[in-house]
């Protein structure tokens, strides 16, 4: 039987250091993002016993939920402010055209 292998072009980019504070975590955090901004599906294995990445993750994480939160509001108001003008236009055409009675 003709059987084709699986084509897999994952790649395994570590971060090691035995010495503190050399900027592990920022590179790797930072190596991720912008690998993901090109389209690359990156996962990022945080064995850290500080778990650093992973807070720094999750605080990214809140801060985008709470930016798209506010965008959100913000277009909602904006499109109340539309529809208020919108009626107010309205309001002055229909001054202008008074209807009369045909009694």
């Amino acid at each position: 039987m003709n059987q084709k292998k699986p084509t897999h072009n994952a790649k395994v980019i570590s971060f090691i250091n035995m010495k503190g504070g050399v900027g592990k975590t920022t590179l790797c955090i930072n190596t991720a993002e912008n690998l993901s901004k090109k389209g690359h599906k990156v996962i990022i294995l945080d064995l850290d016993p500080q778990f650093n990445a992973t807070q720094a993750m999750l605080l990214q994480k809140n801060r985008l939920k709470k930016a798209n939160e506010k965008k959100v509001q913000k277009l909602q108001k904006m499109k109340k402010m539309i529809l208020f003008r919108l009626v107010l236009i309205l309001l002055n055409i229909m001054k202008s055209y008074p209807i009369k009675d045909k009694l």
